[in-house]
């Protein structure tokens, strides 16, 4: 447990995501070069299949995989994953995005 967190501790643990995706990301909807959606797709697929083959319940993972395969089906898979906001954006017709002040 304590290597868990320590590695969650870290500044590419935790923060990393929320300031980089959300802040730099989505916020300003910025979703050219980074990792693409269809990379975090593919995997996202191979851990769903090593859990399987493991036999390793992964319980919310199938549920943020259907994501990735609604923003392929959405044309966003070139684009940063963080471009699946635009999805939730949709859906709960809000707006993540800000302009510059």
């Amino acid at each position: 447990m304590s290597v868990f967190y320590t590695l969650m501790a870290r500044e590419s643990g935790l923060m990393r995501p929320l300031t980089h995706r959300f802040g730099e990301r989505i916020k300003q909807q910025n979703f050219e070069g980074g990792m693409p959606t269809v990379n975090a797709r593919k995997d996202s697929v191979l851990i769903l299949d090593l859990a399987r083959e493991l036999g390793v319940p992964l319980f919310t993972m199938q549920a943020s995989h259907s994501v990735y395969e609604i923003a392929g089906a959405e044309g966003l898979d070139r684009q940063d994953y963080a471009s699946i906001s635009r999805l939730w954006e949709k859906w709960l017709d809000v707006e993540f995005g800000y302009e510059d002040e």
